[in-house]
């Protein structure tokens, strides 16, 4: 039987959109150390991006790209 393995990458350091760090559980929330906000920039269409750094790092599946992927 063949099974299916998730690779699991550790992340610390973390980028995100705005809405996804209003989405935040509290759990989340009380692991975050530092937030650094880049604001949005003229002629682009986002609303920016926020650095988010962990304490103790959180695990996620892929291979790093969900870390540090830009919105």
């Amino acid at each position: 039987m063949k099974r299916d393995v998730i690779e699991l990458v550790e992340c610390k350091r973390e980028v995100m959109s705005p809405s996804r760090f209003l989405r935040m559980t509290d759990e989340e929330r009380q692991n975050v150390e530092r937030t650094r906000i880049h604001p949005p920039r003229l002629g682009r269409r986002n609303f920016g991006f926020l650095e988010v750094i962990y304490r103790n790092g959180t695990w996620r599946p892929g291979r790093g790209q969900a870390c540090h992927a830009k919105p």
